[in-house]
């Protein structure tokens, strides 16, 4: 397989302007470009993405841990998120854990083996921040949706008790008249 030392060396560039070039980096002329990819096709050249994903230190994957997809709001929550994470240019690697502990922290360590930036969890473990943390996950970005967990960790979702109460007490407030919820 040709290397980036044979392709600059066809090209009649630097390394360094080579790796820039198939690489998408620094300021490549056109000219130079144009050299660079016409030797790499040449020699059948492609690029290593797991090489890549190292030098980074992270790929643009988020895991999402969902208890399942029978239910209407996970599902919707899984294709709006994926829906934006596609439009940023992120990948979304969907795990589902069937409320099962041990199946979510095999999915977490997934996470963290496949260098994903950071995880939405919808948590079937009680205290989950913890959990986390005991297994060495705490280095990569975990954002838990719906399941709050007990510690301060980093959280999107609403209290459905307190709305629960708040609302029927809106509905006794008002005689049960005038109350309309959407969910």
């Amino acid at each position: 397989m040709a290397t980036i030392r044979d392709i600059a060396k066809a090209a009649g560039v630097s390394q360094g302007t080579a790796s820039n070039a198939l690489n998408g980096k620094g300021n490549v002329s056109s000219a130079k470009l144009k050299l660079v990819h016409d030797a790499a096709a040449a020699m059948g050249y492609t690029i290593n993405e797991k090489a890549q994903l190292l030098r980074r230190g992270s790929s643009r994957t988020i895991s999402v841990i969902l208890p399942n997809t029978a239910h209407h709001q996970y599902q919707a929550f899984y294709v709006s998120f994926q829906s934006y994470c596609k439009r940023a240019n992120y990948q979304v690697r969907l795990y589902i854990t069937n409320d099962c502990a041990e199946t979510e922290l095999e999915a977490m360590l997934d996470t963290k083996a496949s260098m994903a930036v950071g995880a939405v969890v919808i948590s079937s473990i009680p205290n989950a921040d913890k959990a986390y943390a005991a297994e060495g996950l705490a280095d990569v970005d975990v954002l838990f949706v719906e399941r709050q967990p007990a510690q301060n960790s980093s959280y999107i979702g609403f209290d459905y008790v307190k709305c629960g109460v708040e609302l029927a007490q809106k509905a006794l407030d008002n005689g049960g008249k005038q109350i309309l919820l959407i969910s």
